[in-house]
């Protein structure tokens, strides 16, 4: 199942996205700003419409950001 994000103007809705592991996260976009989805270990291209998966495998808490909008942060959480 997994869940979705979507990547409003200036904002990630939900800030946290709770998952079990081996599920995915679908970051959608929305809105008329460009941003990107930014994490340690993966990253999306700055756009302002298209969708990004990632699939989490292992448990932890997996922070990720906007470059261009310094206050867009959230979470990943996988249990």
């Amino acid at each position: 199942m997994g869940a979705t994000v979507t990547v409003r103007d200036n904002v990630f809705a939900p800030e946290v996205a709770t998952i079990t592991a081996g599920e995915s996260v679908e970051w959608r976009w929305s809105g008329q700003n460009p941003h990107n989805v930014t994490g340690d270990d993966f990253a999306s291209p700055t756009q302002v419409s298209g969708v990004l998966d990632r699939r989490f495998d292992r448990p932890g808490t997996y922070f990720y950001r906007c470059t261009i909008h310094t206050h867009m942060l959230a979470e990943v959480v996988v249990r």
